[in-house]
């Protein structure tokens, strides 16, 4: 059984109209970081009628080809951001993987994750997630 975490807060939900969202989403969460903040985590719901950009990484476009595109990732020890130094600083920072992935390899590594903490189960709960991290 996954252990439940006594509260976790309501994350606050979004809805900018597609004035807000016309400069952009990146600009619209620098728009709404102080509020986004008290959580650490926002629910931004786009307009409807925003419609985003292409995945850029289809085969033919641009010459790149989705089998064989490999890119790497960067890894935060989360099991660790309780420790800090007497000076506030970090004991720890982002580390590289030791080897790019594959769209696809990537796929299956997040679907053995997932196996391993939630038995495989498709969009865990708030309350899994936070008790599987805590």
């Amino acid at each position: 059984t996954v252990p439940t975490v006594p509260t976790v807060p309501t994350v606050p939900t979004f809805y900018p109209t597609e004035e807000e969202f016309a400069l952009g989403p990146l600009a619209y969460i620098e728009r709404i970081a102080g509020k986004a903040s008290e959580t650490g985590i926002a629910h931004i719901v786009p307009p409807g009628s925003w419609d985003p950009p292409p995945l850029a990484l289809r085969v033919g476009i641009d010459g790149i080809d989705e089998d064989g595109f490999e890119f790497g990732v960067r890894i935060q020890p989360t099991s660790k951001l309780f420790r800090r130094r007497p000076n506030g600083e970090a004991e720890f920072g982002f580390a590289r993987a030791d080897r790019k992935y594959t769209l696809g390899e990537f796929e299956a590594r997040c679907r053995e994750f997932d196996e391993g903490q939630f038995g495989g189960r498709a969009n865990p709960s708030v309350e899994e997630v936070e008790g599987a991290f805590w």
